[in-house]
């Protein structure tokens, strides 16, 4: 009787030894997302908990020792995944737990290698944050407890390698040993591969399997620190590509790596969905971006069209200079104007490489220094380092960085300071903030000034900031933050991606 009665709590003791780097490895991934990560019983009772500050209220109430259970607040994804045994997605509204009707909530469960169910994995996420690489992250990470659980309970590690695989009929998994030979292998994983069923890969390496990991990244994957990483594939299938989304997770069992877990999961339609979704908003911002430019293009030409008019009914020389020299300001303005256009409506470089950011920024400020100059005000150029590099298209960036520093200028029309900065804070990002003493952006428009057209200067084009998110979002996969009050200046940051 004693026996039995321990045995659960040596299963439970055993789940939480298995679980805690992993969910530690989670809470580091998600980084500065809002999140909650945490494991429970097969009862759903709440064991082990991760989570960002911005979510302490919901982890204060729905936290360690509370339930999960339909029993106790509902529907909701963890509950779900007990009562199936899948994971299992659930958000906002669907929820019948009022406290969760902003999140979506994802339970994966965490299984023996004898199926038996030990408990689940659950991640609490906004509903505007949730992605599928979290899915596939968290099925990662469960199969990684499970094998870990199977470890330290004294299980057959050799065997749950080989025998123990995760099923799911919409993810594929190949498992491999450390050397990078096939395992073990799910049909599912052969299906989205495109291998013939009567095909055995068990043996192969499995750099031959794809055509976007090759040799060298297992190697240096294998040698590396970091846990699990992930690529897309493209397979041709017919006359279309068949786009597979694939995360490769190491497989330890407590401090010993036993080999690595491919997770295969087809994104195909995603990225099709995604693809007509661009497409329709392209149709659409071109037919409004034609219409706006026209109108744009209108208010100049008559202008011109009214000053050459009056030239031709005077004599007076200094008249006609006057009206030439305003003929050849509104011929540059819309020169500039026609630029900024097809800078937007034609494809850029996306061809990004290891370049210093210094001379970029310096070479922006040298090119606006006479229109500061004009209207008092000083720019400042600072660097933590002049060796600081990104990955860049240098064309781009500087086109980028002369809107972003005009903006500022511009928006100080009697004077004040403008400091453009280069930082490295993070290991992910380089940072360039442009910030000003102006006015700062009211609140309710600060989600309107990267739209096309939008200004509220007059006689502005209302592109620069248009071309600025283009240029760093678009070319180069970075990032912009807005950190701006009404009366306080606003400081715009440019994460550029550091080369690793």
């Amino acid at each position: 009787m004693q026996n039995s009665m321990e045995e659960p709590e040596r299963r439970l003791a055993t789940l939480l030894q298995a679980a805690k780097p992993y969910l530690s490895y989670l809470a580091s991934t998600l980084g500065e997302r809002d999140y909650v990560v945490f494991i429970t019983d097969i009862d759903g009772k709440c064991l082990l908990m991760h989570r960002s500050p911005s979510m302490d209220k919901l982890a204060e109430k729905h936290g360690l020792g509370t339930s999960w259970s339909a029993a106790h607040i509902g529907t909701n994804g963890i509950e779900k995944a007990l009562a199936t045994s899948g994971t299992v997605l659930i958000t906002g509204t669907e929820h019948s737990c009022e406290d969760l009707h902003c999140y979506t909530t994802i339970g994966t469960p965490i299984q023996a290698s004898t199926s038996a169910l030990l408990g689940v994995l659950g991640a609490v996420i906004p509903c505007n944050g949730q992605d599928n690489g979290l899915i596939i992250l968290l099925e990662a990470a469960a199969f990684s407890i499970s094998r870990e659980f199977a470890h330290h309970y004294k299980e057959d590690v050799t065997q749950s390698l080989t025998d123990g695989i995760y099923h799911n009929p919409f993810i594929g998994v190949i498992v491999v040993d450390n050397k990078g030979i096939v395992r073990k292998t799910t049909d599912s994983a052969k299906r989205h591969l495109l291998i013939d069923d009567d095909r055995d890969i068990v043996g192969l390496k499995v750099t031959t399997l794809f055509k976007d990991f090759c040799e060298q990244d297992f190697d240096a994957f294998s040698s590396d620190r970091i846990p699990s990483v992930s690529f897309i594939e493209t397979i041709a299938s017919g006359e279309s590509l068949k786009c597979l989304e694939v995360w490769v997770s190491k497989y330890f069992a407590s401090t010993l790596c036993c080999g690595t877990v491919f997770f295969i999961w087809d994104i195909s339609e995603r990225v099709s969905l995604e693809n007509k979704a661009h497409h329709l908003r392209h149709v659409e911002a071109t037919g409004d971006l034609i219409v706006r430019a026209a109108h744009d293009i209108r208010n100049p030409l008559s202008t011109i069209r009214a000053a050459a008019q009056l030239g031709l009914t005077t004599d007076d020389s200094r008249k006609i200079a006057d009206l030439f020299l305003k003929i050849q300001k509104y011929v540059d303005a819309l020169d500039e104007f026609l630029e900024d256009i097809l800078y937007l409506g034609r494809p850029q470089p996306k061809a990004l490489r290891p370049a210093l950011v210094l001379p970029i920024m310096e070479m922006a400020v040298g090119q606006l220094e006479y229109l500061a100059a004009e209207i008092g005000v000083h720019i400042e150029v600072k660097a933590e380092s002049r060796v600081l590099d990104a990955m860049i298209e240098p064309k781009s960036l500087l086109r980028a960085l002369i809107n972003l520093v005009r903006n500022a200028i511009q928006a100080m029309p009697k004077g004040g300071y403008v400091e453009v900065a280069l930082r490295n804070d993070s290991p992910e990002f380089v940072e360039v903030d442009v910030r000003d003493t102006g006015p700062g952006v009211p609140a309710e428009i600060r989600e309107r000034i990267f739209e096309p057209f939008f200004t509220t200067k007059t006689g502005g084009t209302g592109l620069g900031l248009s071309i600025v998110q283009h240029s760093i979002v678009e070319v180069h996969r970075g990032k912009i933050e807005v950190v701006s009050e009404a009366g306080e200046g606003t400081l715009m940051r440019l994460l550029l991606r550091s080369v690793k």
